[in-house]
């Protein structure tokens, strides 16, 4: 394996992975994990029976009860910072940069955003965050806005 390139004369760079906050469980919190494929290691959160637990997020794309195999290793490595975000931040992210710059997040992106906005008050002024948005947050618009209709 090539050695690692750096960026800005820093070899190590923190990475970081959300799961979602709310009234169910996510894979990544303290419930009961099961190797569904082994060697693979795609976990999935049970409950006490074994059965697959539920979960929820606003966001259809990370409403998912499971852990693919690389998050599953770079979590049990150590490997990345794991950090979770509701959807209430998550919603107020969506609005913040759609109305600050112009941007529509997909839901998945706006808990990124939503995280960089809660870490980036601790940070110096001389770091950098990079935020990854993907998909188009056009088409959670409509769920948005009954979302936050229903408050």
């Amino acid at each position: 394996m090539p050695p690692r390139k750096q960026l800005n004369g820093q070899s190590k760079l923190t990475r970081v992975a959300l799961r979602v906050k709310g009234q169910y469980v996510s894979p990544l919190d303290g419930a009961r994990r099961h190797a569904l494929h082994e060697p693979l290691r795609e976990e999935q959160v049970q409950d006490q029976h074994g059965q697959v637990a539920s979960t929820h997020s606003i966001s259809a794309g990370l409403d998912y009860p499971s852990i693919g195999p690389e998050h599953a290793f770079l979590h049990d490595e150590g490997r990345v910072e794991y950090s979770s975000v509701s959807d209430g931040e998550a919603l107020e992210a969506f609005q913040l940069l759609s109305q600050l710059e112009g941007i529509i997040p997909a839901l998945e992106s706006a808990h990124a955003v939503a995280h960089a906005i809660k870490v980036a008050g601790a940070m110096r002024r001389e770091q950098i965050v990079i935020v990854n948005l993907s998909g188009r947050g056009d088409k959670d618009v409509d769920s948005v806005r009954a979302c936050l209709e229903s408050k």
